[in-house]
């Protein structure tokens, strides 16, 4: 599956590869709820208080057949949801999606039968799987936070060398650098194009009201330095006073970030003090505190309760108990 990996961004290499199940759920302890094997590939994100997978067939070592979803309770029972159709596009396979505060998910995705076609960004129904609205979207865009009909943030990834960056995407798809971004101080990253500027910007999360967006930034001194994976820090840009705020710093190889409903908290997978997993960080005081001690956890979304975190490693879907603040 060539293009999932996109989506983790800079630092992949560190992880194995992201598969997928055989359908039978194996628990382990109270968290894991989906069970895999290496003929599919996985991807999963919490929907309400339940887990979507997407189980994608592969022959070994990339897409050979449509994502299959299924949903997913917290004790392992599963619903088979079906597939996603898009007209012109006999199988669609799923890149990454996230869960809308509309109720809707959202999905990237591309056409199995054109691999190097384009991709899409779907706002899809549940249960029924219907793609309410299909946006073809700008090249190397990897993933998306946040409905496009009133807009969204996204991230293109650059080879040679390696870097990501954020962009503003328009309801037809195209995607750009911020018309406006804060400026005048050396510690406020500034999204840049190509690996041109001193920031690259990865993995970002979109509060339910659209306002606010949480993303990680590394300051390089050169293009050059670009593939290396210290020195992550994490950001809040607040549209409403147009201030772009430091949350927390010191991550390196990340793998993903989401926020809760309420804003009060993060969730991310990244290594941190030489400790690789899920760590939680207070938005308000930047406290950051090790959630599971996993290394392969990727890709961490809160319910929408936000007292669960539905992740997945090459094995399992899991869904972990978030601790109290005072834990």
């Amino acid at each position: 599956m060539r293009r999932s990996m996109r989506r983790l961004g800079v630092g992949v290499g560190i992880i194995t590869a992201v598969v997928a199940a055989v359908f039978v759920v194996r628990l382990v302890g109270t968290h894991a709820v989906y069970s895999a094997d290496d003929r599919h590939d996985l991807f999963a994100t919490a929907d309400g208080n339940r887990a979507v997978v997407a189980d994608t067939p592969n022959d070994g070592s990339n897409a050979s057949g449509p994502s299959e979803l299924w949903s997913v309770s917290a004790s392992g029972a599963k619903t088979d949801l079906g597939v996603i159709a898009i007209a012109n596009c006999h199988d669609v396979v799923v890149n990454s999606m996230h869960s809308l505060s509309t109720g809707h998910l959202g999905v990237t995705a591309f056409c199995l039968e054109d691999d190097d076609g384009p991709t899409y960004y779907l706002t899809v129904d549940l249960p029924s799987l219907h793609a309410a609205t299909v946006t073809r979207l700008a090249s190397e865009i990897s993933d998306v936070a946040g409905p496009i009909g009133t807009g969204a943030w996204a991230t293109r990834y650059h080879f040679e060398p390696d870097c990501t960056w954020i962009e503003q995407v328009t309801s037809d798809g195209s995607a750009s650098l911020p018309a406006t971004w804060p400026s005048g101080s050396p510690n406020v990253p500034v999204p840049a194009k190509d690996c041109a500027g001193q920031w690259q910007t990865d993995d970002l999360a979109i509060t339910a009201d659209g306002r606010k967006l949480y993303f990680a930034a590394a300051h390089y001194t050169s293009a050059a330095a670009a593939d290396t994976n210290q020195g992550w820090g994490i950001y809040c840009f607040d549209e409403t006073t147009d201030t772009v705020t430091t949350i927390a710093s010191g991550f390196e190889y990340m793998r993903g970030i989401d926020v809760n409903r309420d804003t009060s908290a993060l969730v991310i997978s990244a290594q941190r003090d030489y400790d690789a997993g899920l760590w939680l960080v207070d938005t308000a005081n930047g406290r950051v505190r090790m959630m599971a001690d996993d290394p392969l956890l990727v890709s961490p979304s809160f319910t929408s309760d936000g007292s669960t975190v539905v992740t997945f490693n090459s094995h399992d879907v899991k869904m972990i108990k978030v601790p109290s603040r005072s834990g």
